[in-house]
């Protein structure tokens, strides 16, 4: 239903509506937020930066197929799109070195894997993830460069992986038609439900670090230092 301005599900439709809801936030985490889609997105959109910093319109852009902007990719004179393309066609990628998340989400460090799990306090996340500085790909460009030269490793070591949407995984409310004149919310009916999406949502976001694998335990154990850095300059 359509009733004063908002979409509205019919009570008898609700179970169904939390169903469309839970395969969502699962789709999320299971396509979009696994390490190597995330990590390939941020690739993509690197060098796609790079065509526009060279001349590329965003209208040009946004009438690009998927081959077209591979085609792109592949004749461009761009040093950095040439060395990202080169390491893409033969599937060498950054590998995940630390990631930042909430606190009550953050996993156990792999005793064979140079991977640091860092939880921050929610505060300090929702300011982090929800900085408008990480949106823009040449503020995260800029501190790639910055972490890079703090720690003393070569460029293009450091990818930057800012949560894509954050709205993409967390549950909205949805509006419930109980009879004539009487409109409710999901989050009201079922507080404990809307709740543990709310948690299972917020616990897959996080801002990534990726590197280089020569490179990558140096990142590692400069865990610290790079945690330290980003809070003080984006929360």
């Amino acid at each position: 239903y359509y009733i004063d301005g908002k979409v509205v599900v019919h009570d008898v439709a609700l179970d169904q509506a939390k169903g469309i809801q839970d395969f969502y936030l699962k789709m999320s985490k299971h396509v979009y937020l696994r390490k190597k889609s995330s990590i390939l997105q941020r690739l993509v959109e690197k060098m796609t930066y790079y065509l526009l910093q060279s001349g590329l319109s965003e209208q040009e852009l946004f009438m690009l197929t998927d081959f077209g902007l591979l085609g792109r990719f592949e004749v461009s004179d761009h040093p950095d799109i040439q060395f990202f393309y080169d390491q893409f066609k033969k599937g060498i990628f950054p590998k995940l070195a630390i990631e930042l998340k909430y606190e009550d989400a953050a996993g156990v460090d792999l005793e064979n894997k140079p991977m640091k799990f860092v939880g921050l306090e929610t505060a300090v996340c929702d300011a982090l993830v929800n900085n408008k500085e990480l949106q823009n790909p040449e503020s995260v460009e800029k501190l790639e460069h910055i972490l890079e030269e703090m720690i003393g490793v070569p460029e293009r070591t450091i990818m930057i992986i800012p949560p894509f949407s954050t709205d993409r995984f967390l549950p909205h409310d949805i509006y419930v038609y109980r009879g004539p004149g009487r409109l409710d919310t999901l989050s009201n009916m079922y507080p404990n439900h809307f709740r543990a999406m709310q948690e299972y949502g917020r616990s897959h976001v996080g801002v990534r670090i990726a590197a280089s694998a020569a490179y990558r335990r140096a990142v590692y154990e400069h865990a610290d230092d790079i945690t330290e850095y980003i809070i003080k300059h984006y929360v």
